[in-house]
């Protein structure tokens, strides 16, 4: 009886984990930030209308994972 409440209880957790991939698909954006004099290092990119973002490395390189939708804004 109690290990078959353990059964559930791990596969509902393991599910909770799966089903916003499943159900919001991600895509990955990637790109490089730069000016006239070169990378840019440290510049803020936001998925707008999110608080989803990240910072430019080094290189002016950046990846943003975002929600697959038909028109992202960066």
């Amino acid at each position: 009886m109690i290990k078959d409440r353990l059964k559930i209880a791990l596969w509902l957790s393991i599910g909770m984990f799966f089903v916003p991939t499943i159900v919001w698909p991600q895509v990955i954006i990637t790109g490089t930030v730069s000016d006239s004099y070169g990378p840019v290092i440290g510049a803020n990119i936001i998925e707008k209308g999110t608080t989803n973002g990240v910072i430019s490395d080094i290189n002016g390189d950046f990846k943003l994972q975002v929600r697959n939708t038909t028109k992202n804004n960066i």
